[in-house]
């Protein structure tokens, strides 16, 4: 198995985003300007604009990639289509 990259040596910002007919849901992890991990999710609709979003601040690079795939799995299970960004 591959190694993943150390926290310094990291790729940019890692995205996965979501669609479902007029929803989306985003998902992003980067590092914030304390230099923490942090996964970014925003979610709304393309027809009307409303929407909301959270930020939580994970531990390590290999904790916030985890929860990226906790996130993908349930969007995918929700009926939502994906597309990777790295």
């Amino acid at each position: 198995m591959a190694e993943l990259p150390e926290a310094a040596a990291a790729p940019g910002p890692v995205s996965y985003r979501f669609t479902w007919h007029t929803r989306f849901y985003t998902a992003v992890l980067d590092r914030d300007l304390f230099d923490q991990w942090t996964v970014t999710r925003s979610w709304g609709s393309t027809r009307n604009g409303q929407g909301g979003g959270r930020v939580t601040v994970v531990e390590n690079f290999e904790a916030g990639m985890a929860l990226l795939g906790v996130i993908a799995r349930r969007r995918e299970r929700l009926g939502y289509r994906s597309s990777i960004n790295l």
